[in-house]
């Protein structure tokens, strides 16, 4: 049975009962660009924690083009933090690593602001 990814993933998977029970959101894909935004899993997901203004962060490889903002979506490209693409493949668990890292710094502002 065919069913559009949107509702496969929200309901099928249940997404849409998690963004109710979550804080924050960690997905991602190899590149970040204007097809992230044509249904595909990643952003399908992220939309409905940044509806509901939910940090959203979204670790990818390289991100490209005139992207849309949102003060809840966090982008980290791991790109940055190599001399190459090679290199980042090569070595994706140090930029998991970083991602980690930066997230688990981030998270921790947060819950310092929201306990001020």
């Amino acid at each position: 049975k065919e069913r559009p990814a949107t509702k496969f993933i929200m309901e099928d998977l249940g997404v849409s009962q998690e963004v109710q029970q979550c804080n924050a959101l960690i997905t991602g894909e190899g590149k970040y660009d204007f097809q992230s935004y044509m249904n595909k899993g990643a952003m399908i997901v992220a939309s409905q924690f940044l509806e509901k203004e939910i940090p959203v962060f979204f670790v990818c490889g390289i991100s490209e083009g005139d992207l849309p903002e949102n003060d809840h979506l966090h982008v980290i490209e791991l790109s940055e933090y190599f001399d190459s693409i090679d290199e980042s493949i090569k070595e994706f668990d140090k930029g998991i690593d970083i991602a980690a890292r930066k997230i688990s710094k981030s998270l921790i502002q947060m819950i310092s602001k929201k306990d001020v």
